[in-house]
């Protein structure tokens, strides 16, 4: 594994804590919940996967995610990090993807 390639995962990573980091914000003070109760708890549970999974599929599988035109690049990566459990195991299915 390259230097840049394990800097691109870290950075990724920390994208990932961003947008896991603004999730935590927007259910504790615009919904007024806990993310640690019933029903936020699922969606922490599946941001918390998402926030381990997405270093894996950023850089590898956004051919994916370029087939939706209408996505700029900003937003194809919080999209990818939403979808990153999906795409992580779909790709684990096909012999055909390739890891770096």
């Amino acid at each position: 594994m390259s230097f840049s390639n394990i800097f691109f995962k870290i950075l990724s990573f920390i994208i990932g804590l961003a947008v896991f980091g603004f999730y935590i914000y927007v259910i504790n003070h615009f919904t007024n919940g806990d993310v640690l109760e019933f029903p936020y708890l699922i969606l922490t549970i599946y941001f918390s996967f998402c926030m381990i999974l997405f270093p894996f599929i950023a850089l590898t599988e956004n051919k994916v995610i370029n087939k939706l035109k209408f996505l700029s690049n900003k937003t194809m990566y919080i999209v990818m990090f939403a979808l990153a459990p999906i795409i992580f195991f779909k790709t684990r299915k096909n012999p055909d993807s390739t890891e770096s």
